[in-house]
């Protein structure tokens, strides 16, 4: 496992976050001359923009004066709190849990804009690695987030719902987070994302055994 510390947080990547970027990149790569080149470069994108995802997170938990640690993983990543749980009033918490997500907005939103005003095709002209380097920095840093940002646990935007709703309500959240998860789950099968229609489909199930006081199937 691979472990070094940036910005003062000790950073750990498991062998399995490779493994499964790697896998979703061979799909993405196809009509690339080079693919192997191609699955290097998307794996390389992806991995700086978890690490600054997480490092949103890392960084929010910070300015509250709590330390953390990052993992990245098969399914993404996490910034682990020294604290367990970690001391945080309801608008902290979703300050803490919005922070990753824009900060891959904060890069991947100006890309967009440049992509929609033809500058990145200009950029890229006769670069295809360039281009596609580009084109993977733009998605994985805008849909990725947005995608993040629903209201489905244990994603950052089912935690925001949690700390809006409250302890009293935490049924309210999950109903919505379950609802939501098979309904991503649904589509994504339906436009041949298996991958994510797996991703999403676990989250409804484990909201569900939350519901119902079931334990959890890990992922």
């Amino acid at each position: 496992m691979l472990t070094f510390r940036l910005f003062g947080f000790q950073v750990s990547v498991q062998p399995f976050f490779w493994i499964i970027m790697a896998l979703i990149g061979i799909n993405i790569t196809r009509g690339l001359e080079n693919e192997f080149m191609g699955i290097a470069l998307w794996v390389t994108v992806v991995f700086i923009s978890v690490l600054w995802h997480e490092l949103g997170h890392a960084f929010a938990f910070r300015r509250y004066r709590i330390g953390s640690d990052i993992v990245l993983h098969g399914f993404g990543g996490y910034a682990i709190p020294h604290q367990q749980p970690p001391r945080l009033s309801r608008g902290q918490d979703m300050i803490v849990s919005a922070a990753g997500p824009l900060f891959q907005l904060a890069i991947g939103l100006p890309l967009l804009w440049l992509n929609h005003h033809g500058l990145l095709g200009q950029f890229a002209a006769g670069k295809p690695y360039a281009g596609f380097v580009l084109w993977s920095l733009m998605t994985v840093n805008v849909w990725w987030p947005l995608f993040n940002l629903l209201p489905i646990f244990p994603l950052d935007g089912g935690r925001i719902a949690h700390a809006l709703f409250g302890p009293r309500n935490e049924r309210t959240a999950l109903w919505i987070s379950f609802a939501c998860a098979l309904a991503v789950a649904i589509w994504s099968l339906q436009m041949s994302y298996g991958f994510m229609g797996f991703m999403f489909g676990m989250m409804a199930w484990n909201n569900w055994c939350r519901l119902t006081g079931r334990p959890e199937s890990p992922f």
